[in-house]
């Protein structure tokens, strides 16, 4: 039998008027105790009810979807990103419409004019927009409920990490052991990767990059040059691709024990391994959990929601401080 909200309203024992406007997140539901909330949220739990999007859509002029952009699901940390919003849209209850893009830039305006064609209410979007297109321009006029994740966008609503702080003790930290060449294996257009080619310039380290790390092929060639150059400090901007550089110098059983440092993606990142000399540490849970929030509130303004910008730390550390993993502080909101 179907669970209704007449079911929720008599497991809390409160009316189902209450129940509705909690659900509905209607304005009048800011006068709800946080205890009812609670109470209603774990009683929506142990009864399994599952809201009728098309009902709700008819009752506030919405979809009730929300649509997300990320890259290629392959990818672990569009995976994660992809399964967090999927749990985590729940929360306000709504539909996930999710969209993979190749990264290209004519794909990412094709996922985008398909999402709004289904109709979403909002979107979350996980890769850089086109911002010369005629979609852009219609989406800022109309101030269309969007936030760009884990990257700065000057037009809409973002949410992104700081890194230039990390890279900056990364770098003291190798001045202060000596290192003179460090070794970059990354992406294109990675953003830690584009401030260590600078901060090195500064401090007098000699860098050098590997080709663009993109697939597993990509990942194999890499590890041959490794292998036969043996530089002693190594960056990887993707945890993956460090624990399979590890493997690697196992797997040849050479006199090899260089200096790795890479990125921990928290939860999702650790590589028990005494090569990792240091990482630079973020938690992407914040930048779906926080990056909803804001795209909530712009729902509820209806157009009229000022832009915002959250940042996230990230902070560098040696191994020695990797007990301290778990710490990463909060975010800071800014408006405009």
């Amino acid at each position: 039998m179907k669970v209704t909200i007449k079911d929720i309203a008599r497991k809390v024992q409160v009316s189902k008027t209450l129940v509705s406007l909690y659900l509905n997140d209607h304005p009048l539901s800011a006068k709800i105790s946080a205890k009812t909330k609670i109470r209603i949220d774990e009683a929506v739990r142990e009864l399994g009810y599952r809201p009728s999007f098309a009902a709700r859509a008819l009752a506030k002029g919405r979809t009730g979807t929300i649509g997300m952009i990320v890259g290629a699901i392959r990818d672990p940390f569009s995976y994660y990103l992809a399964d967090l919003a999927m749990r985590e849209v729940e929360r306000y209850h709504c539909q996930l419409l999710l969209m993979m893009t190749n990264q290209d830039r004519r794909d990412r305006n094709r996922c985008l004019e398909r999402l709004l064609e289904n109709r979403v209410d909002g979107v979350l979007c996980c890769s850089e927009l086109p911002s010369d297109t005629p979609l852009y321009a219609e989406l800022l006029a109309r101030r269309f409920p969007l936030v760009a994740v884990n990257r700065k966008q000057a037009d809409f609503s973002c949410i992104y990490n700081d890194f230039s702080p990390a890279v900056d003790e990364l770098l003291a930290y190798l001045d202060s052991i000596g290192a003179e060449t460090l070794y970059l294996i990354s992406a294109a257009g990675n953003r830690i990767a584009g401030l260590l080619r600078s901060g090195c310039a500064v401090h007098g380290i000699r860098l050098t990059a590997s080709r663009n790390l993109v697939t597993d092929s990509d990942m194999e060639a890499i590890c041959g040059t490794v292998l036969r150059r043996r530089p002693p400090f190594l960056f990887l901007t993707n945890c993956r691709a460090a624990r399979v550089i590890v493997n690697e110098i196992r797997r040849a059983g050479i006199d090899y024990f260089p200096a790795i440092f890479t990125v921990y993606t928290l939860p999702a990142d650790i590589i028990d391994d005494s090569r990792i000399a240091g990482a630079i540490q973020y938690n992407f849970t914040p930048l779906i959990t926080c990056g909803l929030e804001i795209l909530n509130r712009q729902l509820k303004a209806s157009g009229t929601a000022e832009r915002e910008e959250a940042v996230l730390p990230a902070r560098f550390l040696r191994q020695d401080r990797f007990c301290e993993l778990e710490t990463l502080g909060r975010y800071n909101f800014r408006t405009s």
